[in-house]
């Protein structure tokens, strides 16, 4: 385990819990190239990690799905007991649709596969930037059609024609975009999801 950094530290500081050792040095050196962060510990289990990480500040969490002695998801549901607001950044090897979806439930939390290192550059930047992880949750193409047409505040009637239905169906169509997006069924909070999201630039 690598010991905090002095607490004057201009950089953003990350937490990576992974028990594969050559993965972990490889992406410690491409954040802290790339990103302007430093790793400031690694853990080869959840339990070390969740012992301590009330003792240090840390601006992110790269957690990975499979862990010994109990895997990513739980260390996570402890650790959101223990830090209820810190990004945590979910990585796997392989692209299972459970983790996908269990990710993508919770506020500032999404998932990377481990082959897509640029694209966790990609996020730990983006939410330094912005404060927000991008939730890549999986939108088929009607539902990201929708979503589009209620960012650029097309209501019910017009969303209706679009997709040759009734009003009533896309009521029913949008309240289940929105518990798949974990937000409020109202086109302020589907447009923030756009925003933050990368699905949605304002004119």
């Amino acid at each position: 385990m690598l010991p905090p950094p002095p607490a004057n530290s201009e950089h953003k500081k990350v937490v990576i819990v992974d028990d594969a050792p050559h993965y972990v040095y490889v992406i410690q050196k491409k954040l802290e190239r790339t990103c302007n962060c430093n790793v400031v510990a690694t853990y080869a289990s959840g339990i070390p990690f969740l012992e301590q990480c009330t003792n240090f500040h840390f601006d992110l969490v790269i957690l990975d799905f499979e862990l010994p002695h109990f895997s990513g998801l739980e260390t996570f549901y402890r650790l959101r007991k223990l830090l209820p607001d810190v990004p945590v950044l979910f990585l796997s090897q392989f692209q299972f649709k459970e983790y996908f979806e269990e990710a993508c439930r919770n506020p500032n939390t999404a998932f990377v596969s481990k082959q897509a290192t640029n694209e966790l550059c990609q996020q730990v930047v983006h939410l330094f930037d912005t404060g927000y992880l991008v939730q890549k949750t999986a939108l088929s193409d009607a539902e990201l059609e929708m979503l589009l047409l209620i960012c650029n505040e097309t209501d019910n009637a017009g969303i209706a024609l679009k997709f040759n239905t009734s009003e009533e169906t896309i009521k029913k169509r949008k309240l289940h975009l929105a518990q798949k997006l974990s937000i409020t069924n109202h086109p302020t909070s589907f447009l923030k999801w756009a925003l933050r999201n990368g699905v949605y630039q304002l004119s």
